[in-house]
């Protein structure tokens, strides 16, 4: 089977980390369990590269796999509307999915509406015209806080702040990158755990609870960028009693926000054992060590997407 897979390496940001040490690696990966189960994959690099495939028959394409966050290219046509338009299949989720788990303002105001706990924020709509001030943030939230550019995804748009003046400064980078608004979070003491999750018949199924450890095989107490790009982490499981109901929680939130394929929603959980819903990622990582192989139990990355595969040539 032809699989086109397609990516944006041309539209990221300007630090080029995304683009030089994740995106064109997760690709490759994916590409080589492709070919390992005897597909043929098509790399295709934006959507730009896709009209001419599609439109103008290029190539024959049997299926595409979007790995195209919403939030992430500069084109005005949307991949999902496009690959709708022309009857061709796609791996992953709709436009409704993508546009709402971008958005994690709307994201956690819907996972409070379900009952799901959520950090305490407060959310800058326009912080180019009027942004929160320092003392106000401090008062509602605590310090040290966490600062997310609404629309930022792969932990480049998030920071802890500790003062004033690196507040000052983190607004003034982020405003450069993005124009989505800022998220301000309460930090939650504990550590973050994630759950994948593959939807089966319509049916989404959590896959299990997976958490991430640092060089040293210690809980990870904030995911920075730096930490995601240049340190050496371990994805392992993380199924426990008091975890059962992260489980529970993401396979709510995978409906609740239109996922109709995969997801991985992101927790923080407490010493305590309570658990805060951060985010939710439609179009998530898919590598050889990460959450959704190892909460799979699955062998390899080849094992996993012929499940996925199977799965979408079921949906369709």
């Amino acid at each position: 089977m032809n699989i086109g897979i397609l990516y944006d390496a041309n539209n990221y940001f300007k630090s080029g980390i995304e683009k030089d040490f994740h995106i064109l690696s997760e690709i490759t990966k994916i590409s080589d369990a492709l070919t390992e189960l005897k597909h043929n994959a098509i790399l295709i690099d934006g959507i730009a590269e896709l009209i001419d495939l599609i439109a103008l028959k290029k190539k024959q394409v049997d299926v595409i796999m979007n790995l195209i966050p919403w939030t992430r290219t500069s084109q005005k046509i949307n991949a999902t509307c496009f690959l709708d338009f022309y009857n061709i299949p796609f791996i992953g989720n709709g436009e409704k999915a993508l546009i709402l788990c971008a958005d994690k303002y709307i994201s956690k105001l819907i996972a409070h509406n379900n009952g799901i706990k959520v950090p305490r924020y407060i959310y800058d709509r326009t912080p180019e015209k009027k942004s929160t001030s320092y003392a106000t943030i401090k008062q509602v939230l605590g310090c040290p806080f966490i600062i997310k550019a609404n629309g930022s995804s792969g932990s480049l748009g998030v920071r802890k702040v500790h003062s004033e003046l690196e507040l000052d400064s983190v607004r003034k980078n982020f405003t450069q990158k993005w124009n989505t608004g800022f998220l301000y979070e309460e930090y939650v003491e504990g550590h973050d755990i994630m759950v994948p999750i593959i939807s089966k018949n319509g049916t989404p199924h959590a896959l299990g609870v997976v958490k991430y450890l640092n060089s040293r095989k210690e809980n990870i107490l904030f995911f920075s960028t730096e930490m995601k790009y240049f340190e050496e982490i371990q994805c392992v499981p993380y199924d426990t009693d008091e975890t059962k109901m992260a489980l529970i929680y993401a396979e709510c939130i995978h409906s609740a926000l239109g996922c109709t394929f995969f997801s991985r929603s992101d927790f923080r959980i407490t010493p305590d054992g309570q658990i805060y819903f951060l985010e939710c990622n439609a179009t998530p990582e898919l590598n050889p060590s990460g959450a959704f192989v190892v909460a799979s139990k699955k062998a390899s990355l080849s094992a996993l997407l012929l499940d996925i595969i199977d799965e979408s040539i079921t949906k369709t």
